[in-house]
């Protein structure tokens, strides 16, 4: 049957990976209580995120896409990405890395239609925005589908579709 031959990555991992990764934690048990333990470890941080996220009531404790007035009132300096259009996202540095992270994901999708934005997209910009060598620079990650991320400074994001970027050039 085709599940024994090692044609396909599926049965390369059922046939190989499996057996070793049992081997490796002392039994088939063990190996699946880690595996249980490490899915209640996610759920839990993911409910933690949430938290932080929310306020019990599914409802943003923080605005993701923050007004020019809101953010001028809390920050001294404003960056020049601040007000160009409605789709600009300012991190909020002062929480969790991880809250920063998933509040970032959630406005990348929101602004590709709910399409899921990779982690990958994620990573480099946190690591952009995160270079102080980057200060005062318009730097850009493309995130798919005819859509990029310019990143300004240590905190503001802008999320531009290239349809509406060639509009913008032809005004």
């Amino acid at each position: 049957s085709s599940n024994v031959s090692c044609d396909y990555q599926r049965n390369r991992i059922r046939n190989r990976l499996v057996p070793l990764l049992e081997e490796l934690a002392g039994s088939p048990k063990a190996l699946s209580e880690r595996f249980g333990e490490l899915s209640l470890q996610s759920q839990l941080l993911q409910e933690w995120i949430e938290n932080e996220i929310t306020a019990g009531d599914g409802k943003e404790k923080h605005l993701l896409n923050q007004k020019c007035k809101e953010y001028q009132s809390s920050s001294s300096s404003l960056p020049s990405l601040a007000c160009p259009s409605p789709n600009t996202f300012f991190l909020n540095l002062a929480e969790p890395v991880l809250v920063q992270r998933e509040r970032l994901a959630r406005f990348l999708s929101d602004e590709k239609g709910g399409d899921p934005v990779l982690a990958r997209s994620v990573n480099q910009i946190m690591s952009k925005l995160g270079d102080s060598s980057s200060q005062g620079k318009v730097t850009s990650v493309d995130l798919g589908k005819g859509y990029r991320a310019f990143c300004e400074g240590n905190n503001a994001v802008t999320v531009i579709h290239e349809d509406e970027e060639m509009m913008s050039r032809n005004d």
